[in-house]
Parts: C-alpha cells; sequence; structure tokens
C-alpha cells in the first residue's frame, strides 16, 4: 500500500490577503441577502414592537 505526501503550498502573502477579502465580500453579500428575506424583516419588526413595549 502506497501513501501519498501531500505537499503543503504555501500562497503568497498578497494572494493570501486577496482571497480573504474576497472571502469578506461574499459573505457580506450572503448576509445582506438574508437581511432583505421576507422572514427576516418581519422578525426585526417583532423585535422593534417588543422594544416599544419595554
Amino acid at each position: 500500500m502506497e501513501t501519498l505526501n501531500k505537499k503543503t503550498v504555501f500562497k503568497s502573502a498578497d494572494e493570501i490577503i486577496r482571497l480573504m477579502l474576497e472571502s469578506k465580500k461574499q459573505s457580506k453579500i450572503e448576509s445582506q441577502a438574508r437581511y432583505n428575506t421576507p422572514e427576516f424583516q418581519e422578525i426585526l419588526k417583532k423585535l422593534r414592537e417588543m422594544k416599544k413595549v419595554e
């Protein structure tokens, strides 16, 4: 049985930063999309109403 040695691939600092920024941008887009759903807006509305009652 042969074992494969996986070599760690080190990326340049610039590439790592670019990948992190892309990831951050993507998650921002996804969270904005969730925020805009009718269900989420309904939850926010209920929370605001509850806050007014207190």
